[in-house]
């Protein structure tokens, strides 16, 4: 199979291409029977001579987030062409047309726009042109059950549950005694969502247990509450790549990964399965993307008493949970490696763009 993944270029897009076009493409050619390229969103829409032969080459196009806008009539071209059309989706529809940036900023320009005029940017329309696009598809994958709810009205959809490259994760620990460092990932991208009190209850565990260090990588959201702290309560990494999250995930002691609105309870399993593959002890929200990790991890309703006494169990008995996410926890994390779930990736879009049967199977 020939598959081109059309990802976007923009850097808060930059963890889920990562996550779910890099890893895939890199399994498939890896594999050594398959072909797999991952072009730019931009050089697609724009119908870029060396994009366009690759895609003529294709199988299948899988078309990540962007599926609205100025897609709608290079979908439809390429659906003319013969092109089986996968769009992917990870986000909530509110955040994914709230990011129509970077196809508005190029719809008067492009090829195939030329020939309908420029498309609206009212939020209602982008919503109209993302299900003709989805009706367009062949298929939609999405990264959480409740997201395959959203869309099955529109299209055959299936759940395609997030797979780690665990190559990515492996690195040499960063040694650092009589400390405690508790870590949060804010990616800005709905896979941490910070609820209410949380941040007063890690400052609250920072003071109680002296040796906590609470290490915020990227950049917080405005009004997180977490910006202007002092460096001996909070460490914080501005402007982290994608490349080095995952090297630096191992030096925790324990790690969060908060969800708190609807948005966030469509996102993915990816932020815990990180944590499971460097061997960290992690708390949860106890939302929907994380159950299936209950047996590993501690999962917490929002409110800050329960996540304070998860927290300071975790502080206090850290060597204990360490050991454990070296076990069990490890090996589950092993088994989700992309290139050990290859074949299901490939059943789902192969199979199930022939078996109307399948379209409704959670993977």
């Amino acid at each position: 199979m020939n598959i081109v993944y059309v990802c976007s270029p923009q850097e808060a897009d930059r963890e889920s291409v990562r996550l779910r076009c890099h890893n895939l493409a890199g399994a498939l050619l890896a594999s050594g029977w398959h072909q797999a390229s991952v072009v730019d969103l931009p050089a697609f829409l724009e119908m870029e001579p060396g994009v366009v032969a690759l895609v003529h080459q294709a199988d299948v196009l899988v078309i990540h987030r962007y599926a609205f806008g100025p897609m709608l009539q290079t979908v439809q071209y390429w659906k003319a062409h013969g092109k089986r059309i996968i769009v992917d989706i990870d986000l909530h529809e509110r955040d994914l047309l709230a990011r129509a940036n970077l196809l508005e900023a190029r719809a008067e320009t492009l090829p195939l726009a030329r020939k309908t005029g420029p498309l609206p940017a009212a939020h209602a329309l982008r919503s109209e042109e993302l299900r003709f696009t989805l009706r367009l598809a062949n298929l939609v994958t999405v990264c959480s059950p409740r997201l395959a709810d959203d869309w099955s009205a529109y299209a055959p959809t299936v759940h395609l549950p997030d797979y780690l490259n665990l190559d990515r994760y492996l690195a040499v620990r960063q040694q650092h005694p009589g400390e405690i460092w508790i870590g949060l990932m804010m990616a800005g991208d709905g896979r941490t969502e910070l609820f209410p009190g949380l941040v007063d209850t890690l400052l609250e565990v920072a003071r109680l247990r002296p040796q906590v260090r609470v290490h915020i990588y990227g950049s917080p959201l405005p009004g997180s509450g977490l910006n202007g702290l002092s460096a001996d309560q909070v460490v914080l990494y501005n402007n982290l790549s994608v490349e080095e999250w995952p090297r630096l995930l191992g030096n925790l002691n324990i790690g969060l990964a908060p969800l708190s609105s609807e948005e966030g309870m469509r996102a993915g399993r990816a932020r815990v399965l990180e944590y499971m593959a460097s061997k960290v002890p992690w708390i949860a929200s106890n939302a929907q993307p994380f159950r299936e990790f209950e047996r590993y991890g501690i999962l917490a309703s929002n409110d800050p008493d329960t996540w304070m006494r998860a927290l300071l169990q975790l502080v206090d008995h850290n060597d204990q949970y360490r050991a454990e996410a070296g076990g069990e926890a490890f090996l589950y994390a092993l088994g989700q490696d992309v290139r050990e779930n290859l074949d299901r990736i490939l059943s789902i879009y192969a199979r199930s763009l022939t078996d109307p049967t399948y379209f409704h199977q959670v993977m």
